[in-house]
């Protein structure tokens, strides 16, 4: 069985994504800051759109990069470049489509109030959601996409249990030794790239414009940002490859500057893990063999050098080490650390946000599991919910069993930061977040 790359329908994944309603909901949920009336902070929307473009300039350089060094024959060249950037792309778009409301700690929430049964994971949810066509709405998306979406390398670790048995025919079918996809890393990677550079920008637009920074690490952080700025690479030869990115950096010294730096030097970093690739690939690759070759790639690089967090090792392309790296994987983790487990989640607005959450999510939980599964159906809690919703709760009352708790899972997850909100205000209870700003 060989790995088919070339599956002619990665533009209609695309299409398929933007125009479906998990994607637009995306608009309104929350990247890190809540409903914030300051409106050059992130969505999950856009961060999806950010990722995307990354990942197709991650691609894209990986595949020029081994036409370049002859490692993969010019014959089918175009056809595989332009359909592992669309993969790529769309994978991209498609990745935080299981996010619950609220963030980060939406997802924490959730998890804590289901049952052992079906706990909550937003990687697992998006496998769901390709998978299942919950809420109503059927995406059939190509298998390497699904296979791509993943960021596990064991298929129990990915996905939730009843869709083991579907992963696994996906995994086959493709001639997959791991369960994830390729393109699944350079996904992960051009996430974390996204992320960290619009998020700390984030950052400084709405805590520094404001003067409301109250953490100690802000200064950490300034130095680890300084650093990437001395890491900086400068030579000609990648200069087209960061300037087709983009460039907006000044030179004025502006905090909001270090992200454009951090971007930059984070692809360049994950530029450099291909260079290792290709001196370790001594033999001509086929477009069968290129895959499975860069995935036993990442996994020996990642156990070689592995990272001080109690001895855990992160497979993610932007954290490695390499020989001559300047230690910027090392750099980029840090970075990722402070930011978020010292820094940015720990402001007070961020604090004050998820007690709001755990309020919302929880409550919004006991009420339908009280309301839904205790009643079997109470026309007046299910005619409060969109159409699609309506029938997807009433199907779920009707196979019974554990099928309506999972079904108050997609619900609840799906739900955008305002609806949740507004759903919750109707039920009688107080709305308490204030917006950020």
């Amino acid at each position: 069985m060989t790995i088919t790359l070339a599956v002619p329908f990665f533009h209609r994944d695309l299409g398929m994504i933007v125009h479906s309603n998990y994607f637009k909901r995306l608009a309104q949920k929350t990247q890190v800051h809540s409903l914030p009336d300051n409106d050059h902070i992130r969505t999950r929307l856009t961060h999806s759109i950010e990722a995307s473009q990354i990942g197709r300039q991650i691609t894209r350089s990986f595949c020029e990069k081994v036409v370049r060094e002859k490692l993969l024959s010019n014959d089918g060249y175009f056809s595989f470049k332009e359909e592992l950037e669309e993969l790529t792309a769309a994978t991209c778009l498609v990745h935080d489509i299981g996010h619950a409301p609220f963030g980060h700690i939406g997802k924490v929430i959730l998890d804590h109030v289901c049952p052992p049964v079906h706990k909550f994971d937003d990687n697992k949810q998006v496998v769901r959601i390709l998978l299942n066509g919950i809420l109503g709405e059927n995406l059939r998306p190509s298998a390497p996409l699904v296979l791509s979406t993943l960021k596990k390398f064991e298929v129990p670790d990915a996905v939730y249990d009843l869709d083991i048995e579907q992963i696994v025919k996906l995994q086959t079918a493709l001639g997959l030794e791991e369960a994830r996809h390729p393109a699944s890393h350079f996904m992960e990677a051009a996430d974390d790239i996204s992320y960290l550079a619009a998020d700390v920008m984030d950052y400084f637009t709405y805590f520094v414009s404001s003067k409301k920074i109250t953490s100690v690490h802000h200064g950490e952080l300034i130095d680890l940002l300084h650093n990437i700025n001395i890491i900086q690479p400068c030579s000609d030869q990648k200069a087209k490859t960061l300037g087709d990115l983009y460039s907006k950096a000044s030179t004025s010294g502006d905090f909001k500057d270090f992200s454009d730096h951090l971007l930059k030097a984070a692809l360049y970093h994950v530029i450099q893990a291909f260079d290792v690739f290709v001196s370790e690939t001594r033999k001509e690759l086929s477009l069968d063999s290129l895959p499975i070759l860069l995935s036993s790639f990442i996994k020996r690089y990642a156990y070689k050098y592995k990272k001080n967090d109690a001895d855990k090792t992160d497979f993610n392309l932007a954290y490695l080490g390499y020989p001559g790296d300047g230690k910027r994987g090392e750099t980029f983790f840090k970075i990722k650390q402070v930011a978020y487990n010292s820094l940015i989640l720990n402001e007070g607005y961020i604090a004050t946000q998820n007690v709001h959450a755990k309020l919302v999510i929880s409550g919004l939980w006991d009420f339908f599991v009280k309301e839904i599964c205790g009643l079997k159906s109470d026309e007046n809690v299910i005619h409060m919910l969109p159409a699609p919703d309506q029938a997807y709760i009433l199907r779920a009352i009707d196979i019974g069993g554990d099928e309506p708790t999972r079904a108050i899972c997609d619900l609840i997850s799906g739900m955008t930061d305002r609806y949740a909100n507004s759903l919750w205000g109707a039920l009688g209870n107080p709305v308490t977040l204030k917006r950020a700003g």
